[in-house]
């Protein structure tokens, strides 16, 4: 597990994380290295809503609600 070794080195991945957990995520986590965190929420709304956001907070972050493989928005 990457995750404590890449927040010590990147403390935003643990800021990430803790806005998406804010955001109502029923499970967040960072992706492979720490490149890309991810939130999954209960619904598609919510996901839309977290985004919108967390794109307002945090200006210099990339967030976008999307599904995973078989899924709609």
């Amino acid at each position: 597990d990457l995750q404590p070794a890449a927040i010590e080195k990147c403390p935003a991945i643990n800021a990430c994380i803790d806005a998406l957990d804010q955001k109502g995520a029923m499970l967040s986590r960072m992706s492979g290295s720490g490149a890309t965190c991810f939130g999954i929420f209960p619904s598609a709304v919510a996901a839309n809503a977290a985004a919108r956001q967390i794109s307002k907070s945090e200006r210099s972050w990339w967030a976008v609600a999307t599904t995973t493989s078989g899924s709609t928005l």
